[in-house]
């Protein structure tokens, strides 16, 4: 199952190549859509997302992983096609709502590939590597960005359209695995029993919710609120271009992911993740400086890319039933659904103060801090 690794390393390569990425919420904002406005696109796209998780995760566990992926990558290219022609709201609108669709589908999917694919103890560090390749993509288009793009938005959209085509080519190389779940296995499980499973096991929904309250902290920091201050501070769109070119480095870390936990722990590794984030919002409040900025905005990035495969696994571990993709889907649909609710309190404090956005990032990191810690004393074994 080499192939599919090796396949699933490309594919994330060049889905990670979007080279508007450095200016995502400039871009939107320059044809009059403003952050309020993108806040509730992303809430509305979310909200899809979660409507279409478990049916998806359905849906692929029937139809099998390599077909859903397939069907995914070509929609993903199809929305990169949209965001390249949006003028206003609703153009941007349809191409999220595009990628929630696209989301759904993939909400474990991809890393149901991958495990599959790979042998268990070799799990994480598979994982590692499929970010670390997303990551890689995402620093080449940053570079090529801030040396020959800049300012030209649209040439920006264009190229994405060019490497997601190329990453739908090589999803229809992909082999089949072992994805659709025997019928006699099958018998007694249901979606009923699954979601029950989950929602009774009070350590490891805690966990679901620790995890969607640090991503969605990352998301909105590092993508959309990183922009506004560097605006706020003067920054020109060659250093914004430069910065996120660091960033995409530092995501680069996800490939010592495991390591860094065979070393510390899975426990540690979460407590101090979230922790940092914490300290960073409190610079990110008071700082007026670039390199103070960017220095905290990069240690968010650090810690996303060190915890995202410890997660990953994490969930893909936890799995009891035969129905993978449809019991990822169900800690999907969790992680959506405070993802919506944060969204909604990111943009409406972001609409009166950036620094009251990272006031809500504190509060939200804490919360993961206590989260980890209750579901700790719960399953300490699956933080071993």
């Amino acid at each position: 199952m080499k192939k599919n690794i090796y396949l699933m390393y490309a594919i994330s390569l060049f889905q990670g190549m979007v080279f508007y990425g450095a200016v995502a919420t400039l871009y939107r904002e320059s044809v009059g859509v403003n952050i309020l406005q993108i806040t509730i696109i992303e809430s509305i796209s979310l909200a899809l997302c979660l409507l279409l998780e478990v049916p998806w995760g359905k849906i692929a566990d029937k139809i099998g992983y390599k077909n859903s992926m397939i069907i995914c990558s070509l929609l993903f290219a199809i929305s990169k096609i949209i965001f390249w022609k949006a003028t206003g709201f609703y153009g941007f609108l349809f191409e999220r709502i595009i990628i929630a669709i696209v989301f759904a589908g993939l909400s474990g999917v991809d890393s149901s590939i991958l495990f599959l694919s790979t042998e268990k103890e070799n799990s994480q560090k598979t994982f590692g590597l499929y970010y670390y390749f997303s990551s890689l993509g995402l620093l080449l288009s940053a570079i090529i960005f801030s040396i020959f793009i800049r300012d030209n938005y649209r040439l920006a959209s264009f190229l994405t359209v060019i490497t997601y085509s190329i990453a739908f080519i090589l999803s229809l190389c992909l082999k089949k695995v072992k994805d659709t779940a025997d019928m006699h296995e099958c018998t007694n499980v249901n979606l009923k029993s699954i979601v029950t499973k989950t929602l009774k096991n009070k350590g490891f929904l805690c966990f679901l919710i620790a995890i969607a309250l640090f991503n969605e902290t990352h998301q909105m920091i590092t993508v959309f609120l990183s922009q506004l201050k560097y605006a706020n501070i003067g920054v020109s769109n060659l250093l914004i271009g430069l910065s996120y070119t660091l960033i995409a480095i530092v995501s680069l870390s996800t490939v010592f992911s495991s390591s860094i936990t065979s070393k510390l722990g899975s426990l540690k590794v979460l407590l101090l993740g979230f922790l940092f984030t914490l300290v960073s919002c409190v610079i990110l409040i008071f700082t007026d400086s670039f390199i103070l900025a960017l220095s905290s905005i990069i240690l968010i990035s650090f810690t996303f890319a060190i915890i995202q495969p410890l997660q990953i696994l994490i969930q893909n571990s936890f799995v009891s039933s035969p129905l993978r993709a449809t019991e990822l889907s169900v800690n999907s649909v969790i992680l959506t659904s405070i993802g919506i609710f944060t969204n909604l309190i990111f943009g409406r404090f972001a609409n009166e103060s950036i620094s009251l956005t990272f006031v809500v990032g504190i509060a939200l990191s804490l919360m993961s801090i206590l989260l980890v810690l209750y579901a700790n004393t719960k399953l300490k074994t699956l933080f071993n």
